[in-house]
This record gives structure tokens, C-alpha cells and sequence, in this order.
């Protein structure tokens, strides 16, 4: 838990750090781990590579149930406000 403390931390400082953390915040939100959101953010993992790692349980759901119109609508209203955050982040870092 200290390393993820001080990462977030390390995101924190400069004058663009609110905006990073800000992000980080709807990253985090949007795949339901700050682990897989800081491994994105430090480049560690590609954009893909982080939604599938969020994804597992619901892609596996997916494959056994099948989707519907409304899951798959929410889905990609959640891959768009994703997709949004990471490219403020990555804009933020350069």
C-alpha cells in the first residue's frame, strides 16, 4: 500500500498535478482498480491491455450469457469517458 501512496503521490506534484490526479480518479473509477490505473498511467500496461485487465469477470459473463443493447451501449459510454481520461493523462505527462 505504501508504493500505491507514493505514486499517487508522485502524480500529485507540479503544477498539473490536481489535473493528473483528476484522471487517475476517472481511470480508477472506470476500471475498479487503482493498480491497474496507475500501471496504465506509468505506461506499464497499454490502453488495451488495462480495459481487458477490468474487463475479465464481465467479458467472461459476456461469453457465457451473451449482451444485450443496454450493456453494451453502457459499455461503450464507459470505454468513451476511459478513452477521454487517459488521453488528458497522457497529454498532461508529455
Amino acid at each position: 500500500m505504501a508504493a500505491v501512496r507514493r505514486a499517487v503521490a508522485a502524480l500529485a506534484e507540479g503544477k498539473d498535478g490536481a489535473l493528473k490526479l483528476a484522471a487517475l480518479h476517472v481511470m480508477t473509477t472506470l476500471t475498479g482498480s487503482v493498480l491497474i490505473a496507475l500501471a496504465l498511467a506509468q505506461g506499464r500496461l497499454s490502453f488495451d491491455e488495462a480495459w481487458a485487465a477490468a474487463h475479465v469477470d464481465e467479458d467472461y459473463q459476456l461469453r457465457l450469457w451473451g449482451s444485450d443493447d443496454e450493456a453494451e451501449a453502457r459499455r461503450a459510454a464507459r470505454l468513451a469517458e476511459m478513452r477521454s481520461a487517459h488521453e488528458v493523462f497522457v497529454a498532461l505527462a508529455s
